[in-house]
């Protein structure tokens, strides 16, 4: 048994160790400017835009396929684009975004051929 709980803990520790260090690190370069990281300034720009917003949830395909700038010049409406990646799941994406709705706002979910597909 004692040498079970040896064997046990020399793995356990090591796994343990690099497990924290991999949480404690800082991001890379690459990763600070993915779009997971891009959700803090989605949600400031849901916090502090101005009334008559148009708000549009969904995968990497709305946040690289929409020209915001369009949508406001042509409705009139100022556009918040929270595309993020698709894995996340519209649900998890759609009920961040109730937190920061407001009366007369629109908002849109729009998700990829993949998301119908599964």
């Amino acid at each position: 048994m004692k040498s079970f709980l040896k064997t046990l803990l020399a793995f356990a520790i090591p796994l343990v160790v690099l497990i924290v260090v991999g949480v404690l690190l800082p991001p890379t370069p690459r990763a600070s400017t993915s779009h997971l990281f891009a959700k803090k300034q989605m949600d400031v720009r849901l916090r502090n835009a101005a009334s008559l917003r148009l708000i549009l949830v969904g995968g990497s395909n709305l946040s690289l396929g929409i020209n915001s700038q369009m949508l406001k010049d042509s409705l009139a409406l100022n556009p918040i684009n929270t595309g993020i990646s698709v894995g996340i799941g519209l649900c998890y994406m759609l009920d961040n975004t109730l937190k920061h709705v407001r009366k007369n706002d629109i908002v849109v979910g729009i998700t990829g051929i993949r998301s119908f597909l599964q």
